[in-house]
């Protein structure tokens, strides 16, 4: 039995819009913000160390990573009628355990 606090159709709806956005964000994100950011940072900052460039870079890299992992590998989302989390994407689909995931 569901109680009618009104969940459902965030369930429903936002669930879909929020699925399809984060399939195309990393996407977008790899090939669009990231490198856009590095480049204003190189060629803009001519007064910085190589050292610091390079640990941008590694940062970068690693945001690109987690975008990845975390959006369609494995998307754990906080939504308030899911419980606690709500967990779906790659992982889960082809038969990883959630609670090992999670």
């Amino acid at each position: 039995m569901d109680p009618q606090y009104g969940l459902a159709w965030d369930r429903d709806f936002l669930l879909d819009i929020l699925h399809g956005t984060n399939s195309v964000l990393p996407i977008v994100s790899s090939l669009t913000i990231y490198p856009a950011n590095f480049y204003l940072l190189i060629y803009n900052g001519p007064a910085m160390n190589w050292e610091i460039r390079a640990a941008y870079l590694i940062n970068i890299i690693a945001h690109m990573a987690c975008d990845w992992i975390f959006t369609i590998f494995v998307r754990a989302n906080a939504v308030p009628p899911f419980g606690l989390f709500y967990c779906e994407g790659l992982l889960t689909r082809i038969g990883c355990s959630k609670r090992i995931l999670m």
